[in-house]
């Protein structure tokens, strides 16, 4: 809160776009020592209010698990309170020429005394419905203020006031807990109409069919290249580069389920080691550690878990997607190695053959055969297969049926497919 108060200072109404949230941003990380002993004043006077120490007390007593929903909700009944702290350590300053915008005055948000009642499953559908209610409150102030004083509309209250504990949340679940990790998705057919209308251009696109090693029923492999590590010297500096290899990603079958694996937040804050933990979320300052810390831990078996859960999470679907047959190849970057280099190459090795869709350009269909043409030359290929996506009106449906006449050239003098 207190960083996104300084960007909404710097921006300008009228050129005002969201920033991106970084949920792993802390006091310490600020930019000066001046906006570190800022930040620390505004905290301090965050913590002195009694409405935030009661939140504190419910969270760190709780016994229960405290997943997305409950977390948004503690964070939306702290979070005029926190604005307020950071406006004053600001203002104090002469940072900001008054409130760019008037806040509403912090109310007392009902709820308190059920936060641990009933059967977890009775609390969790309690903390989605809480979260429908903020979200349609978040909808209602700003329209109401752009019908009954559209002058003082403004984008950088809606974000910050409005906005701002939504997003929030979303920062903090998606880095704290699990590495960024990146996928690439294939399916085990392509005679699905649906699929090559919303993933092939409405059937102009094609499909790539690929050649996978087996090492068992069900652990399919594709090789890729692509980063693997860093080099700290290059060229006789300090400058790193990264290094390119080669493995044997394997391909994970999607499960098909309702619901999402459940996570408690505050276990499985798996992205920060244990000391950071520790300043950053589980001990105030004068070292009285929270009674959770006891259930989370950093050892083999919580790693496990954690990877499990991670597992589960990115090759896990709800049951509309199923007719996709969609499986999996996840990597994750523990160390940030693959966020300016994400992409991964495959060997033209590995390509089996290439679908055209029902409505795939003539113009389309010449300039890939070429392509193709042109790599079996250089890799002395006579495999290569073309195939082609049509409705057939016998069988009813979307049919793919090879293209056998489109032969590739073995050599220079025979004649081009």
């Amino acid at each position: 809160m207190f960083n996104a108060i300084g960007e909404c200072a710097l921006t300008p109404e009228h050129g005002f776009a969201p920033p991106i949230i970084p949920g792993t941003l802390t006091g310490n990380d600020l930019a000066t020592e001046a906006f570190r002993s800022m930040f620390r004043e505004a905290l301090e006077l965050f913590l002195s209010n009694d409405r935030v120490s009661r939140e504190i007390d419910l969270l760190r007593t709780s016994e229960a698990q405290i997943g997305r929903d409950r977390l948004l909700f503690h964070i939306y009944r702290v979070h005029f309170s926190a604005i307020q702290a950071a406006y004053e350590a600001y203002l104090k300053r002469g940072l900001l020429n008054g409130q760019p915008f008037q806040i509403p005055p912090a109310k007392e948000i009902p709820g308190e005394r059920m936060l641990d009642s009933g059967n977890p499953s009775t609390m969790a559908r309690l903390w989605e419905l809480s979260s429908d209610v903020f979200d349609q409150q978040a909808l209602r102030l700003m329209y109401n203020q752009r019908i009954t004083d559209p002058g003082q509309s403004s984008r950088k209250r809606d974000w910050l006031v409005v906005r701002f504990p939504s997003l929030y949340v979303e920062a903090l679940v998606e880095s704290l807990i699990h590495p960024p990790w990146y996928a690439a998705c294939f399916s085990a057919q392509c005679e699905n109409a649906s699929m090559w209308s919303a993933y092939a251009d409405g059937h102009r696109g094609l499909a790539l069919m690929f050649r996978v090693d087996k090492h068992g029923s069900d652990d399919l492999r594709l090789p890729l290249e692509g980063v693997t590590g860093v080099s700290s010297v290059f060229a006789g500096t300090q400058r790193h580069r990264p290094i390119v290899g080669r493995a044997n990603h394997r391909l994970h079958r999607v499960t098909y389920a309702p619901g999402a694996p459940k996570i408690d937040f505050f276990r499985y804050i798996g992205q920060l080691p244990r000391p950071a933990l520790l300043k950053t979320w589980l001990q105030d300052e004068t070292g009285n550690v929270s009674p959770r810390l006891t259930n989370v831990r950093h050892d083999d078996e919580w790693r496990a878990e954690l990877w499990k859960l991670f597992q589960e999470s990115a090759i896990r679907k709800l049951p509309e997607w199923e007719h996709e047959q969609e499986y999996r190849i996840v990597v994750p970057d523990l160390l940030g190695l693959r966020a300016n280099h994400p992409d991964f190459r495959y060997d033209f090795s590995s390509l089996d053959g290439i679908v055209f869709g029902m409505r795939t350009s003539d113009e389309d269909k010449l300039a890939v055969m070429e392509i193709v043409e042109a790599k079996c030359r250089r890799d002395n290929r006579a495999d290569f297969q073309f195939f082609n996506a049509r409705y057939s009106p016998l069988e009813g449906r979307l049919v793919v049926r090879p293209m056998p006449l489109l032969k590739l050239a073995r050599d220079q003098e025979d004649t081009p497919p």
